[in-house]
This record gives structure tokens, C-alpha cells and sequence, in this order.
């Protein structure tokens, strides 16, 4: 993070410094590193969890909702959403759920949890 903010600050005020050849050369081959190892971090699984725990309230509700309907959806095909966006679990308590949005839990993953356990068979009947 400290070569990118580096980088970062070289590309916007570099004329400001007395930088010569030896250091711009240093800088881009430094540049072409940390671009190498930033797309490669990004890709892996730890990377895109990051990514996900960064972003995850970029969300309103709505969107955070039809996320984890379509993951639900994907993992036990009777939850899944018809081709308005509607789905079983539009007509059950929602309350829990948007205690996992506020908690920025992945919907994703939430959903995908749900899916395994819900049984259409028990539903109203515990």
C-alpha cells in the first residue's frame, strides 16, 4: 500500500522532486512490480474476500437482497427468484436478514448458508 501511495504521489507531483534517470528508471520498474503482484493479489481468493469486505455496503438493501436471493436461488432451486425477482423468501421474515445487511454480512455467503438448511417441508411448522 506504501509503494502505491508512493507511485501514486510521483505520478501527480514527480515534477516537483530532483528525480534523474537512475530514479525514474527505479520507479517504473518498481510500477510494473507492484502492478504485477496488485492484479495477482486481487485475483486470489484472500483478494477477493478483502475486495468483498471493502465494498459490501456499497449495497442499499435492495440490491443486498436480490444478491442473496439469487445466491440462495442458485444453491436450492426452490428459493430461487422468478423472472420478476420474486422468490420464497419474500414472504418470510425478513427481520434477520436485514440484521445481516447492517452487519455487512455477505449476501452471497448468507445465502448460500440458508439454502442448505431450508427445508420447504418444516416451513411454518417449528
Amino acid at each position: 500500500m506504501c509503494l502505491g501511495n508512493i507511485l501514486n504521489e510521483v505520478s501527480v507531483n514527480g515534477k516537483l522532486y530532483p528525480l534523474n534517470n537512475l530514479d525514474m528508471d527505479l520507479l517504473d520498474t518498481a510500477s510494473k512490480t507492484f502492478t504485477r503482484i496488485s492484479e495477482e493479489f486481487a485475483a486470489s481468493p484472500l483478494g477477493q474476500e478483502i475486495d468483498n469486505l471493502m465494498n459490501q455496503n456499497e449495497d442499499g438493501w435492495d440490491e443486498w437482497f436480490d444478491r442473496y436471493k439469487v445466491a440462495a436461488g442458485k444453491q436450492n432451486p426452490v428459493l430461487a427468484p422468478d423472472e420478476k425477482g420474486f422468490s420464497l423468501i419474500d414472504i418470510m421474515d425478513d427481520e434477520p436478514t436485514k440484521r445481516a445487511f447492517r452487519d455487512g454480512v455477505n449476501p452471497e455467503n448468507l445465502g448460500k448458508m440458508f439454502a442448505e438448511q431450508f427445508d420447504i417441508t418444516k416451513m411454518g411448522f417449528e
